[in-house]
């Protein structure tokens, strides 16, 4: 009969145990499933960063390029206005010649 007592509560620490190294096991397997979750959660955080930058960069870019384009166009504008202030100049220099050989 003690034998059997002891069998039995052999039985029920033996359950015991591997009742307490299976939720061990589970609550492992619950902390690695959250770490990796965490990891690719770090992840998609760092590429959304990178695609971030990227357009940031790219909007820096066309921004730089059209301050380029505004500023050649200045330029241009500019220099077809000396272009026409100078050929008025030489017209009116010709109609002046003009009319003082006409007279």
């Amino acid at each position: 009969e003690r034998r059997r007592e002891r069998e039995i509560d052999k039985g029920i620490k033996q359950d015991a145990l591997a009742r307490a190294e299976a939720e061990r096991a589970a609550r492992r397997a619950q902390g690695e499933a959250e770490a990796e979750e965490a990891r690719r959660a770090a992840a998609q955080a760092e590429l959304d960063a990178a695609r971030k930058l990227e357009s940031a960069q790219a909007l820096l870019k066309q921004r730089a390029l059209a301050q380029q384009e505004e500023s050649r166009a200045r330029a241009q504008a500019a220099a077809d206005a000396r272009r026409a202030a100078e050929e008025e100049t030489r017209v009116r220099a010709d109609r002046e010649r003009a009319a003082a050989e006409a007279r």
